[in-house]
């Protein structure tokens, strides 16, 4: 083989593996995955939820494709989801039972009491509309549990870059447990973040981790 023809093979095999694909066409996305356990509560406050979860995520660009499945969750009832994280590179986690401290209730672990774990709400899974921060709590747009107690959301959803950029430092939080149990979220008093208890509640939380 000449000179000229091994120069092409290696060029054409360097720009193969750049795309990821014959003909030039853009590499395949970025996979990620993320098993969400319960948040630890006082049993004797939560009343035994068990809340659980897993994720799916591609990557492409600052497009993220996001199938997420709860469960063991309050049924009927909407359950705000988000991706929680800190700015890279602080590593943000899930809250363990020493978070039991402070808010409205020292037994139970509340959103404002996992930020210093977890970090802010970077974005929300909401079912339409915007998917910012600001919707966080807009529960009239987030996954509803079916009698089961499950849910499945599937969006793909513009990210900020610092999300796509750091997406396996990032995690996945579920919120809202019907405490008392009367089909409503309406027990305890407003938190800090000016939602019912219950709503806002987290309860299944899970580091994003790339698929390898």
């Amino acid at each position: 083989m000449s000179v000229v023809a091994v120069a092409a093979t290696a060029l054409f095999i360097t720009a193969t593996s750049a795309t990821g694909s014959k003909g030039g066409e853009p590499a395949g996305p970025e996979r990620y995955v993320a098993a969400l356990n319960a948040v630890p509560h006082d049993p004797a406050a939560d009343g035994g939820s068990n809340a659980s979860g897993r994720a799916m995520l591609a990557l492409r660009g600052d497009t993220v494709s996001v199938l997420l499945k709860g469960r063991g969750l309050s049924p009927n009832l909407p359950h705000a989801a988000h991706i929680h994280g800190k700015d890279h590179p602080e590593i943000s986690t899930c809250p363990g039972a020493d978070r039991r401290v402070g808010g409205v209730s020292d037994s139970l672990i509340e959103t404002v009491d996992g930020l210093a774990d977890y970090g802010p709400i970077l974005v929300s899974f909401t079912t339409s509309g915007d998917t910012s921060p600001a919707s966080g709590l807009a529960l009239d747009r987030m996954p509803m549990a079916k009698d089961n107690g499950k849910f499945t959301f599937r969006r793909d959803i513009q990210v900020p870059a610092e999300v796509a950029d750091h997406l396996d430092e990032k995690h996945i939080v579920i919120h809202g447990h019907d405490i008392d149990g009367d089909g409503n979220y309406n027990a305890g008093p407003i938190t800090a973040l000016g939602a019912p208890l219950e709503a806002e509640l987290p309860v299944a939380c899970g580091e994003i981790h790339r698929r390898r």
